[in-house]
């Protein structure tokens, strides 16, 4: 990548992505490149492979979704008829201020699909905290608090 397109990503510039076939770029099918646009200025990425996205969006990510143990404890926790599949905390929603500043056209997405999400956070707090509930049960509770400061978000293709 050239150190342009990085910096201008590191200054909060807004990042498109171009998919191939696009002789402009020199795009050939299967391949792609983002454009960093800041103050007036754009700066392109190398040409990358669609396959290294995929690696780069599946790599590490870990499902949050509650198993049953954990959905039991959320439900008896908050009472609802269903208790949530995820952990409180991990919905995020975009409203119009973020979703302009992202370009996020919301005609590609569709409710029960999917989309990738790659953040860089600041960590706001960090607490463990030992206790004992009223039953006398030892508890151990810990919150990480991270401040989404960089985002992109990729629909998936089909």
């Amino acid at each position: 990548m050239s150190e342009e397109f990085n910096k201008c990503v590191r200054n909060g510039g807004s990042v498109r992505r171009i998919d191939g076939p696009n002789t402009t770029y020199g795009l050939k099918e299967g391949e792609y490149v983002e454009i960093c646009t800041r103050a007036g200025e754009s700066f392109k990425s190398d040409i990358r492979k669609n396959d290294s996205l995929a690696s780069l969006q599946t790599e590490g990510l870990v499902s949050m979704k509650l198993d049953k143990k954990e959905r039991k404890a959320e439900e008896a926790r908050l009472k609802p008829p269903n208790g949530p599949e995820f952990p409180w905390g991990l919905h995020l929603r975009l409203e119009t201020e973020a979703l302009d500043k992202l370009g996020i056209n919301l005609d590609k997405f569709k409710v029960g699909g999917e989309a990738y999400i790659i953040c860089k956070v600041y960590v706001k707090e960090k607490d463990i905290e030992e206790g004992e509930r009223v039953d006398g049960e030892k508890r151990l509770r810990k919150c990480l608090g991270l401040q989404i400061t960089h985002m992109k978000i990729i629909e998936e293709e089909k």
